[in-house]
């Protein structure tokens, strides 16, 4: 199975695999990792397309971190990404249909990913997705 694939998916179309129909994907342990992963991806999604305010992305090596403040909350996140959740963190950003107020806001983040690793991220899901056996 490739988990890259999985990731992906369950970032951009969250409801594409239902427990009842991919029960051995919620009984495997690897896919456990990917499934916690893409619900973080998907909860920046919806913060900063909200109301995030004071962004700041900074690199340290092969990983990004993100800091931004929630006024509604009273609060401040900050996440560690690698750069492939950082592209599909863009990507799905760049499908919410943000207002161009929002948009300008998250100029750095768009700024911030390599302009091939979008397709890149989707071409992984191009295979077919095969579940690992029971014995796994």
């Amino acid at each position: 199975m490739n988990l890259e694939a999985l990731l992906v998916a369950l970032v951009l179309v969250p409801h594409s695999y239902a427990r009842n129909r991919f029960f051995q994907l919620y009984r495997w342990p690897a896919a456990r990792e990917v499934r916690r992963r893409a619900a973080l991806l998907r909860s920046l999604i919806a913060d900063l397309s909200a109301d995030a305010e004071a962004f700041v992305l900074q690199r340290h090596g092969a990983e990004i971190t993100i800091s931004f403040d929630r006024p509604a909350f009273d609060a401040r996140r900050r996440t560690r990404l690698s750069e492939r959740e950082l592209t599909l963190l863009v990507l799905g950003l760049q499908r919410a249909e943000l207002p161009p107020p929002r948009l300008a806001a998250l100029g750095a983040l768009f700024e911030a990913v390599e302009p091939g690793s979008v397709a890149a991220a989707t071409a992984s899901l191009s295979g077919l997705l095969q579940l690992p056996g029971p014995d796994r």
